[in-house]
């Protein structure tokens, strides 16, 4: 393809009488081309015609084709498969269909997918909970740790919370709830997923939540529901949190670098301030998640004193031994001695404060443990240097408060008639 200016001075050349061989050297290219050039000087700008390229529905009649569609309502799913039948035997996916149809055949109208309409709800109207695994890389180590963080969104307002936990176990899921709770307020709604710390069992028609997921709720006076099974489309707000906080948090978190997981929960709640709360929402005509979770919160039920004294987190059993202490979330806790070597019941409440109760649901002691350990440990861990205690001795003192009553040694008592008598 010659340049603007070589077609110009052929043309010139050619004007002055030259020969084609004279152009050809003076221009510096073939004779051919300057042939081509004095025939038609707009060669290279010419719009070819586009080849017709061959199709595999090209073998199938277009009344056929056209009956094909209209039977199919116009779907390209089902008409490519109805073309890989046994009737046609052509295999075809839908995108080729899409393409043969709406190039040949124009005034045959496709279907277009249909169109999935946002989700929208009422401010406070719902809450979306779920757990989800990030990558974390530690300072001073190459390797890369998985952390389950549970997270929360207030649907309408897109308030994120998070709360960094050492498992997802039932009690890390209640605890978490409940900070979330009490730190931003009660929706009317909890949208769950079908784990199994939280869900019995879950159909389309009845769904059997566990006891002390629905205990917490019911007495908090909030609604639970469980989306339906694999489909994460039903708690998109939370799905999507989820994607953003990976792609958008531990990007510059793993950067900078995170020295445990206390520091990830600091540097997470920093970044929801300074990151995530400035979001701007298209669909709530373009103010910040701030902004828009400020006219939120005045809707949702602030948990009254009242209330936060009785919440409490059921934990599971404990065992208490033969000395009688228990061990919770990394704690030695000494109990009251009448309740050695039995199974209890443990609920805690989101300050460490909580109750111990037989497996009948009776009261049997107050217990206490300290926050940090509760964020720190688990509930079945063990305290980390422990120390043999031998067990006391029983005496009418430790026994006053004990259902056995003390009755003393006949033997004991006679000798020590015998020996005031001497005296």
């Amino acid at each position: 393809m010659l340049t603007i200016h070589q077609t110009q001075q052929i043309l010139r050349l050619h004007q002055e009488g030259l020969s084609i061989s004279a152009i050809a050297r003076e221009v510096g290219v073939s004779r051919d081309s300057v042939r081509k050039y004095i025939t038609d000087p707009d060669a290279d700008i010419k719009i070819k015609p586009k080849q017709h390229r061959r199709s595999k529905l090209d073998s199938v009649p277009k009344a056929k084709l056209k009956t094909l569609f209209e039977k199919s309502g116009g779907n390209c799913v089902v008409c490519a498969r109805l073309l890989s039948g046994p009737e046609y035997g052509i295999k075809i996916d839908q995108s080729s269909v899409y393409r043969y149809i709406t190039s040949h055949y124009p005034d045959l109208k496709v279907t277009k997918k249909p169109v999935i309409n946002s989700f929208n709800c009422e401010p406070g109207e719902q809450l979306q909970i779920d757990f989800v695994w990030l990558d974390v890389k530690f300072k001073n180590s190459n390797d890369v740790v998985k952390i389950p963080v549970f997270e929360a969104v207030y649907a309408w307002s897109r308030k994120l919370f998070v709360r960094v936990c050492p498992d997802m176990t039932q009690s890390s899921w209640l605890l978490s709830l409940t900070k979330c709770f009490l730190q931003h307020g009660l929706p009317k709604l909890v949208l769950c997923d079908n784990d199994v710390a939280l869900v019995k069992r879950s159909n389309d028609d009845n769904c059997k939540f566990t006891a002390a997921f629905y205990w917490l709720c019911q007495s908090l006076g909030v609604k639970i529901r469980a989306c339906r099974s694999y489909r994460p489309q039903t708690k998109g707000r939370i799905e999507r949190a989820g994607r953003y906080i990976k792609e958008n948090a531990m990007a510059e978190l793993n950067w900078l670098g995170v020295e445990d997981p206390e520091d990830l929960q600091n540097r997470l709640d920093r970044w929801i301030i300074e990151v995530a709360d400035r979001r701007k929402v298209p669909a709530l005509h373009g103010i910040s998640v701030a902004e828009a979770f400020k006219k939120e919160q005045s809707l949702l039920s602030p948990i009254s004193q009242e209330r936060r004294e009785k919440l409490m987190i059921q934990c599971g059993l404990v065992s208490v031994n033969d000395a009688a202490f228990i061990e919770l979330f990394g704690e030695r806790l000494h109990v009251n001695y009448r309740l050695r070597n039995r199974k209890l019941y443990a609920y805690v409440r989101p300050d460490g404060h909580g109750i111990l109760c037989d497996l009948n649901g009776n009261k049997a002691e107050e217990i206490c443990i300290c926050e940090a350990s509760m964020h720190a440990h688990r509930f079945e861990d063990h305290k980390t240097d422990p120390v043999q205690i031998d067990p006391p001795i029983p005496t009418p003192e430790t026994l006053e408060h004990s259902k056995d009553e003390y009755v003393p040694d006949p033997d004991l008592v006679a000798l020590s008639e015998i020996l005031g008598a001497i005296k």
